[in-house]
């Protein structure tokens, strides 16, 4: 009888073990990565769940997963994570291409259970390809004395250009 439980229980895991493998295999294809795990390998410090911060040049950077609304705001700025994004459990695991456009780094799988995260060089990529946003007037400059106004500063071009933006235009 212990024999036969004992091989029950070994069943059960290795079918778990395979479950995982397969749902593994799934998101390596298809680029979807731990969100937790990308964030924090992209020097983010996770606050709450779903938020995270870093300071980038002096600039405070708060990113904010609503997957209830399918939305991610990096500060004042909201992307669409509606279809990019999958529940496993209690992770989330979200596209490649998807952190890529919010965060500005790229991922990639070194083994089944590690990653690295490199800042995506914008010199090589095409220029009008990320992110798909044009900042007006050097994009809104959010702090208190100008309360997110467009200023057409070189602040706001520095701070912006600090969230990631690389097409400006200004009067």
């Amino acid at each position: 009888m212990k024999r036969k439980i004992i091989y029950l229980i070994l069943l059960i895991g290795l079918i778990i073990v395979t479950l995982l493998l397969d749902q593994f295999i799934i998101f390596k294809k298809n680029n979807y990565f731990n969100i937790d795990t990308a964030m924090k390998k992209a020097e983010f410090i996770k606050k709450t769940k779903g938020i995270y911060e870093k300071e980038n040049k002096g600039k405070a950077i708060r990113v904010e997963f609503d997957f209830n609304n399918n939305i991610c705001k990096k500060n004042d700025y909201e992307f669409s994570i509606e279809d990019s994004y999958i529940d496993l459990f209690t992770c989330k695991f979200i596209k490649e291409n998807k952190l890529k456009e919010i965060i500005n780094y790229q991922f990639e799988y070194t083994s089944p259970v590690s990653i690295t995260a490199k800042k995506v060089n914008y010199a090589e990529e095409g220029w009008t390809e990320y992110p798909k946003l044009i900042a007006h007037a050097g994009g809104a400059v959010r702090e208190e004395e100008y309360a997110g106004l467009y200023t057409n500063s070189y602040e706001a071009l520095v701070q912006n250009y600090s969230l990631g933006h690389r097409v400006f235009e200004y009067d």
